[in-house]
This record gives structure tokens, C-alpha cells and sequence, in this order.
């Protein structure tokens, strides 16, 4: 009754339960009658508490909810799944979930919420694929799944997030090629780091409309690095390393009018870089001899950090916008700087 009491300014009256009230120490499952008294909630955040038990099936009758938000301490909030009812939030815009111990699958009932703007569920303990159906959500311009324990394929719907603004798929267990169908995306940030993608680079990928940052690094990539990716000429920062890529830098890639920072170390690329007559280009490349045969990789006079491709310990990723270094777990540089 207490934790009741505690929201009772909202039970009837709808509205919405603020940070003020979220951000405390309330705890305990919550109740369904919650949800069944207060379907005229718009905005519900529950951030940090100390909630255990299950996502109650009544969340579904919350039809003007806008906003729903759940962030925990990996000690305290939901366990189960997420219930299949979720699908009935028509009026959702954003849906943020963050250091969760809910083990389950993102509901195929997600394609119904077709104003869905935002889809943020990461740093969660999450399981299985992306549904194909989030392809199906008209007005998403984020997508964010990032460190969520995430597998299987990329399905090739999501292509269909043309109005896509951030798309980060990174840290996750995905499998299988890159679709080439991700062309037909409008991302300032695309970053598919940290899986275990593998294939070719579609030449498709040049076609992402307004791209600043594209990320593909630590996957299992293989031929060549696409000429045509110089055609995004928004681009800022870009990502190649740690993949079995065995081509050259494209020479296109030193008429990139916004590139400030290219890795192409731990690969296979050979040759000389050509952002070396490019100024104020940060270039980190193989260009340090390996300890095998002594040999460098590649020529670079302008890397700001040459690798060696057999010593990944010698080639740490950049410190980030977040503050984190790239890798398993880490934010690294997968947001505009």
C-alpha cells in the first residue's frame, strides 16, 4: 500500500509519474491494478528503483502512453519477459530500456506501434533476434540495441528505416552479411561494431543518406573496402578495423570533405594511405613492422598511431564521445563528436 500511496496522484488522474517520484528507493512489484487504474498515463518512468517481479500483461492497456522508460542497477529491476501485450501501446513514441536482467526476445508485436520514434534497448541482457517487423515503424528515427546480447541475423527490413538518424547495432553476437537493403538508410550514425558479421561490404552502404559516422569494426570481414563509400561525403569518422579486409584505402576516400578520423588497423589492407595529403585526418593504419617478418603493411607518413596487424595490444581504439574506449561492452566512437 505504500508503494501505492506513493503514486496515488496519478492512479486516477492519469498524467504522469516523474523522475521526482521514479528516482528513489521504491520497491517491490508492481501491482497490475497500477496499470488498470491509470490507462490515461502518458509518460511513465521508472528509473533506478528497487522493482522486482515481472512486467505486469496490464502495461498493454496503458493505450495513451507516449513515453516508457525503465532503467535499472544490474542488481534490481525486471525479470521474465516482456509481455507480448506491449504491441497495444498505439500511442508509444519513445521506448527506452537500460541495464535490465529481463531475459527475453523484443516482441514481434512491436511492428504494431506505429508511431514508434524510438526503440533504445541496450546495456540489457536480452536474448535472440531483431524482429523483422521493427522494419514495419514509419516514424523510427532511433534505433539503439546496442550491448544487448542480441543474435542471429540482420533482418533485411530494417533497410526500411529510411528515416533512420542513429542505427547502433554494436556489441551484439550478430551472424551472417551485411544487407545491402542498410543502403536505404538516412543515419548520421550507423555502427555495426563488435558482432561477427561476415561477407563483403555491400556497395550499396554508399548510399546511406547524411552519414557521419559509419563503424564496422571487429567483425569478420572479408575482400575488398568499397571505392563507392566515398560517396559519403558527409561522413566524419570511419571504422575498418579488425576484419580480414585485403584490399588498399580507396584512393576516393582523400576527397571525403568531412573525414576527420579513418582506422583501417588490424586488417589486411596494404599500400599507401592517401588521406596523407588530406590535412587535419587522424589515421591509425598497419604501418608499424610485424613481428614476424619485420614487414609493414602499409605506408603511412601522416598516421597519428601506426599498428602492427599481428599485436592488437598496440592499437587501442580512440576514446569516444561517452568518455569509453571502443570494444566488447564500450560506447567507443559510435556517436558524433
Amino acid at each position: 500500500l505504500h508503494f501505492l500511496n506513493t503514486l496515488d496522484i496519478n492512479m486516477k488522474l492519469g498524467g504522469e509519474i516523474s523522475p521526482a517520484v521514479a528516482n528513489n528507493t521504491i520497491g517491490g512489484q508492481i501491482p497490475p491494478e497500477l496499470f488498470a487504474g491509470t490507462t490515461k498515463l502518458e509518460i511513465l518512468v521508472l528509473t533506478y528503483g528497487r522493482f522486482t517481479g515481472t512486467i505486469p500483461t496490464e502495461i498493454g492497456l496503458l493505450t495513451d502512453l507516449q513515453v516508457l522508460r525503465y532503467d535499472f542497477w544490474e542488481s534490481d529491476g525486471f525479470v521474465g519477459t516482456i509481455p507480448s501485450e506491449v504491441g497495444n501501446l498505439a500511442s508509444l513514441q519513445q521506448w527506452t530500456q537500460q541495464l535490465t536482467r529481463i531475459a527475453s526476445t523484443i516482441p514481434t508485436e512491436v511492428g504494431r506501434m506505429s508511431r514508434l520514434e524510438l526503440f533504445a534497448c541496450h546495456e540489457s541482457r536480452m536474448e535472440g533476434p531483431l524482429p523483422s517487423e521493427l522494419g514495419q515503424l514509419p516514424k523510427m528515427t532511433s534505433l539503439n540495441v546496442a550491448s544487448a546480447n542480441l543474435s542471429g541475423s540482420i533482418p533485411t527490413e530494417l533497410g526500411l528505416l529510411s528515416g533512420s538518424l542513429l542505427f547502433k547495432l554494436n556489441n551484439n553476437r550478430f551472424t551472417g552479411p551485411i544487407p545491402s537493403e542498410l543502403g536505404r538508410l538516412r543515419g548520421g550514425v550507423v555502427s555495426l561494431r563488435y558482432n561477427q558479421l561476415r561477407g563483403q561490404l555491400p556497395i550499396e552502404l554508399s548510399k546511406i543518406e547524411g552519414c557521419q559516422i559509419f563503424d564496422v569494426e571487429s567483425n569478420m570481414l572479408t575482400g575488398t573496402i568499397p571505392t563507392e563509400l566515398g560517396l559519403l561525403t558527409s561522413v566524419h569518422q570511419m571504422s575498418f578495423k579488425m576484419n580480414s579486409f585485403n584490399s588498399t584505402v580507396p584512393t576516393e576516400f582523400a576527397a571525403l570533405p568531412r573525414l576527420r578520423y579513418l582506422s583501417v588497423a588490424q586488417t589486411n589492407i596494404t599500400g599507401t594511405i592517401p588521406l596523407c595529403i588530406v590535412p587535419n585526418v587522424r589515421v591509425r593504419a598497419d604501418c608499424l613492422a610485424d613481428q614476424d617478418d619485420g614487414v609493414a603493411e602499409v605506408v603511412c607518413e601522416c598516421c597519428e598511431l601506426c599498428c602492427a596487424d599481428d599485436s592488437p595490444e598496440d592499437c587501442p581504439s580512440p576514446v569516444g564521445p561517452g568518455g569509453s574506449r571502443g570494444g566488447p561492452g564500450g560506447g567507443g566512437a559510435d556517436a558524433p563528436g
